[in-house]
């Protein structure tokens, strides 16, 4: 007689097919379909320091079919600038451009993240007004502040006047 084995799931079975009580055994094994790419979407991002973005990774088969049940491994290649974790949610830290690889069965797909700055979302120059006799000076301060009020350091500043001929403004 025929019979017909389908494959379920990886490992080894015994098919037993008996004829007038005598058996006659075939060892069947399973395999895994390879993994031909693997795909990490977005390909490429852009995050905010401290912000997150999650990726997917498929796993691929030569037809680029998605193959289930794989271990993907995740690795940034510079943590420094962002980290990702095993289930793929990359973390900001600093600004910076970083390729975050996932790997299975030796197969690698990336995206390229990059690490932008938090926005100006407000500037305020201390004091906010001032008189100043001619021929003297007045120290000013800028503090340029973030979204939530928070206060960002380290940014450029570039100080400018609309009336060069009345007081003249320079960088310290």
């Amino acid at each position: 007689g025929l019979g017909t084995v389908t494959a379920v799931t990886a490992g080894t079975a015994q098919v037993t097919a008996t004829i007038e009580g005598k058996p006659g055994i075939a060892t069947i094994t399973v395999s895994l379909v390879p993994a031909a790419s693997v795909v990490v979407t977005p390909a490429t991002a852009s995050v905010v320091v401290g912000g997150t973005r999650a990726l997917t990774a498929v796993v691929e088969d030569a037809a680029g079919n998605p193959l289930t049940g794989r271990t993907v491994t995740w690795n940034s290649a510079t943590p420094t600038v962002a980290t990702v974790s095993t289930g793929g949610v990359v973390t900001a830290v600093t600004p910076g451009t970083v390729d975050v690889s996932a790997s299975a069965e030796g197969k690698t797909g990336k995206s390229t993240i990059t690490v932008t700055p938090v926005p100006v979302a407000s500037v305020t120059v201390t004091p906010g007004t001032a008189s100043v006799p001619i021929g003297q000076t007045q120290a000013l301060t800028a503090v340029a502040k973030d979204g939530a009020g928070n206060t960002l350091v380290g940014r450029p500043t570039t100080w400018s006047t609309s009336a060069a001929t009345v007081a003249t403004v320079s960088s310290v």
